[in-house]
């Protein structure tokens, strides 16, 4: 078989747990356990916390929207959104390491391909 052709039925062909357990290869990093995922207050908390990160980014305020989703992430590490989103502010305040970073622990919980896009421009 055509090695382009094998690369790419193997990329179709992995499965949520391969890739992840390849991006821990890769990164070096696993994923951090999952907090009690039944807790609404935690839930409706981590809206409220990105919904004002949000505010944050928008006001061009990317130390406020860093501090708000660094405390986001510290409640709940299991949560690859929340990596993403705390890379984009990094990468708004023009932190690019931190930024490389976030996107590379959102990538080690939930490989798709826009955290490895954010990654590369970060």
């Amino acid at each position: 078989m055509n090695k382009l052709i094998r690369d790419c039925v193997l990329q179709v062909a992995m499965s949520p747990l391969t890739a992840m357990l390849l991006s821990a290869i890769l990164f070096g990093q696993t994923p951090p356990p999952k907090p009690d995922q039944s807790d609404p207050k935690i839930k409706a908390r981590l809206n409220e916390m990105l919904a004002r990160a949000k505010a944050d980014r928008e006001a061009g305020d990317w130390a406020g929207a860093i501090a708000v989703l660094q405390e986001a992430t510290t409640l709940d590490p299991s949560r690859d959104l929340l990596w993403a989103k705390l890379g984009e502010a990094y990468q708004g305040a023009n932190n690019y390491q931190e930024a490389a970073t976030a996107y590379k622990k959102a990538i080690a919980i939930k490989p798709i391909g826009a955290y490895y896009n954010n990654l590369g421009e970060a």
